[in-house]
């Protein structure tokens, strides 16, 4: 069964080419990226945290990235419409770069109305990451996603050198039944 997608928040894309990510690499496993994120002095908590402090935003997606040989973490913040790209250093816990990525207009209305019902709800982008943590050794990527038909944070968790994607709904906490059938 495929994970299921997360909200294309448009402008991000084109704005990781501006920031320089590469390609990953045709040899990139699971376990390349647990090596280096087990090298990292932060979680990608503690980094969604970071970027909502420097943004005044509140995080809609963070993942753990190697750029340039080096651990990153890319976070996306929402604030007064507009999205913007946050790299904090995995090592220093410092922002190394900083870019608006666009505005909640160039979104589909589907996207921005799930981003809206999400960040009406208690649980926050970075408690649900925390969620995924406890669910696995760590949560490495993390955002807004649909499951069962309604908006959901989506947190892929490494275990074991494997990915497994657990939803959480933002109103209860709870990971919601798959779709057509209960838990």
């Amino acid at each position: 069964m495929q994970p299921l997608p997360f909200l294309a928040l448009v402008g991000a894309t084109l704005s990781i080419g501006c920031l320089g990510a590469q390609a990953a690499s045709p040899s990139w496993t699971p376990q390349s990226d647990a090596v280096a994120y087990g090298k990292s002095k932060i979680s990608l908590i503690q980094a969604i945290a970071v970027a909502e402090r420097n943004t005044g935003g509140h995080a809609v997606h963070a993942d753990f990235q190697v750029q340039r040989g080096k651990g990153i973490f890319e976070v996306e913040t929402l604030a007064n419409k507009k999205l913007t790209i946050v790299i904090v250093d995995a090592e220093s816990d410092q922002v190394s770069e900083s870019s608006l990525a666009g505005t909640m207009d160039a979104m589909s209305a589907d996207q921005s109305s799930a981003i809206t019902q999400i960040g009406s709800k208690k649980l926050n982008l970075e408690s649900a990451a925390a969620q995924g943590d406890e669910m696995g050794d760590w949560a490495v990527d993390a955002g807004v996603g649909i499951a069962t038909g309604k908006p959901a944070y989506r947190v892929d968790v490494l275990k074991d050198g494997k990915i497994r994607t657990v939803m959480i709904a933002p109103s209860s906490g709870k990971t919601p039944p798959p779709d057509g059938g209960s838990r």
